[in-house]
């Protein structure tokens, strides 16, 4: 799967940027994304899909779903909702943005209980409209769940297509 997703990304950055065809108003789009989350000396990799819509020229609402596993001890999944503000409309656009979720984690063995996190998350970082309805974002936040209360920083690399 490592390599796969690899393939694909160097696959689309090869594409010539042709366009600088940024997404506006009205605008639906889907994105894949890959996070990784380091906190209480563990760090976590996890995988979600989500659906975007750009309300105006700058700011874009998101919700989507994440799973993710931590070294064979549990399995997250996670449900959430994002805003974001982009500053400008160039090809490579800075942002800002923030989200709240709900995440789910079932620890492996039997006999254990699952747990209920919620959680918000605030972050910047840009997104790179690469082709006409293609962007790349990169993202690095800070993020708050409970059980237990941890403050972790979050890393996110993702891939969006707009139609």
């Amino acid at each position: 799967m490592k390599k796969f997703c690899l393939f694909v990304l160097l696959s689309l950055l090869a594409c010539p940027a042709f366009s600088q065809s940024v997404p506006g108003s009205g605008t639906f789009g889907l994105a894949v994304s890959m996070s990784g989350i380091v906190g209480n000396n563990v760090m976590t990799l996890s995988n979600g899909l989500s659906g975007v819509y750009w309300i105006d020229n700058h700011w874009v609402l998101g919700g989507g779903f994440g799973l993710a596993s931590i070294a064979d001890n549990a399995t997250i999944f996670s449900f959430g909702t994002t805003a974001r503000y982009h500053f400008n409309k160039n090809q490579l656009s800075p942002l800002v943005g923030g989200g709240i979720y709900i995440s789910v984690v079932s620890p492996s063995g039997a006999g254990t209980k699952s747990t209920t996190q919620f959680g918000f998350l605030l972050g910047g970082g840009a997104e790179y409209f690469f082709a006409k309805g293609f962007g790349i974002q990169v993202t690095q936040g800070i993020d708050f769940h409970t059980e237990p209360t941890t403050f972790a920083f979050s890393s996110r690399i993702g891939l969006e297509w707009y139609f």
